[in-house]
């Protein structure tokens, strides 16, 4: 039976292999250690997170190499695993719902289509109308609604109403917020297929007349939980259109005749890694920095492992493994073309800045990195949260 205590041992259990190693300690030196960090501070409820932000993310702030830091993170991913297990939610697979769309574009009927985005989801989301929810069907255990109530009123993210994006536990907290939103859109009239990946959502109509209805009254549905629809993301498609392109998940979808459905990556998406090209090229122009350069070029071009802090799970994420269902690498090539411009350019302010920085022995050792080459041959690279940090801190504020 599913024990939703926040003892020792239910912590050591949501611990990695890697964050036990990494501890020095044996399973009973660790869950002694366990239990003079949290004691009963949890039953007391005197037990306090320390969080920190960074632009939009809110991040855990204990020492890092601090048994308080791992400490918190258990906390944190019990609370997350409690609220799963109890209500049954999990976020969609992406790549489930590509090939789902896929297949039904290559269908030979007539294909109606609404794309929609929330915005500002996590922002918007009234975590007050969970914790009522929470507290009025009892399911969730006193320990963890004692926790999320001190969670929401630390300093940095009392002033809020929504989920602190950046922690695990917004995720499974989206999830049940939006639960029954998506049973109400899947039972709407003329509905065959709807899907949802965190703030995307994408619906297959029958008709015209069925897509419409569902069009006009998605606002006031999404209005009744407080959440409004992105209006620039948001728009009507249907197979017949040549001006709109139909773009869910980072690729954009185009059927071209019978059971044939080309897919790229989005513009939208070719946009901001190039954005992040120049970016690189520009922190480099300023600091000289050959070695983070080149990180962000293999970041970019190749792909790494990434640890999901709330499933511990393994995540392949990269050129290759963000946008596999790619079928058409037109992509692909333009940022190549794109980057190898950058790299050898010598002429205007950046050339010439990355004329005086880059020695040729620097531009031959870049020349070499291709996303083309990283996405055919599933390149990877290894990067610590140290190297991560200090490769993705040139491209904050970016547009998604």
């Amino acid at each position: 039976m599913y024990s939703q205590s926040f003892s020792p041992h239910n912590l050591y259990f949501c611990s990695n292999q890697t964050e036990r190693r990494n501890s020095g300690l044996n399973k009973d030196e660790l869950v002694q250690r366990l239990e003079l960090c949290v004691g009963d501070r949890i039953d007391k409820g005197t037990f306090h997170f320390q969080i920190r932000t960074l632009n939009d993310l809110y991040l855990n702030d204990q020492p890092k190499s601090s048994m308080e830091y791992l400490c918190q993170d258990l906390v944190l991913r019990k609370l997350y695993n409690n609220i799963k297990r109890i209500y049954g939610v999990e976020q969609s697979n992406r790549n489930q719902i590509v090939k789902q769309v896929v297949s039904l574009l290559k269908e030979e009927a007539s294909k109606h289509v609404i794309r929609l985005d929330v915005r500002n989801f996590y922002e918007t989301i009234d975590r007050n109308r969970l914790m009522e929810r929470f507290q009025k069907d009892g399911r969730l255990n006193k320990q963890s609604i004692g926790l999320l109530k001190n969670l929401f009123s630390h300093p940095a993210i009392a002033p809020g109403i929504g989920l602190p994006r950046g922690l695990s536990i917004s995720s499974v907290m989206s999830e049940l917020y939006m639960k029954y939103f998506d049973l109400e859109m899947r039972r709407m009239e003329g509905v065959f297929y709807y899907a949802r990946f965190v703030d995307d959502i994408i619906i297959f109509c029958n008709n015209m007349t069925a897509q419409k209805n569902v069009w006009a009254k998605v606002p006031d549905m999404l209005s009744n939980i407080g959440l409004q629809k992105n209006t620039t993301k948001s728009y009507e498609w249907d197979n017949k259109q040549q001006s709109v392109d139909l773009t869910y998940l980072g690729y954009t979808f185009l059927p071209k005749g019978i059971k044939n459905v080309e897919v790229s990556i989005a513009k939208r998406k070719v946009d901001v890694i190039m954005t992040r090209i120049t970016k690189s090229f520009v922190r480099f122009s300023k600091d000289g920095d050959f070695d983070k350069l080149k990180n962000r070029i293999k970041f970019l071009t190749g792909n790494f492992t990434l640890y999901n802090p709330s499933t511990l799970l393994p995540i392949k994420v990269g050129i290759y493994f963000n946008y596999n269902m790619v079928t058409n690498k037109a992509a692909l090539y333009d940022l190549d073309k794109y980057y190898q411009r950058l790299l050898h350019c010598r002429t205007g302010r950046l050339g010439s800045k990355l004329a005086s920085r880059l020695s040729s022995a620097q531009r031959k050792n870049l020349a070499k990195y291709s996303f083309v080459f990283g996405f055919e041959h599933h390149v990877n690279h290894f990067f610590n949260s140290a190297m991560l940090a200090d490769i993705t801190n040139c491209w904050r504020w970016e547009t998604k």
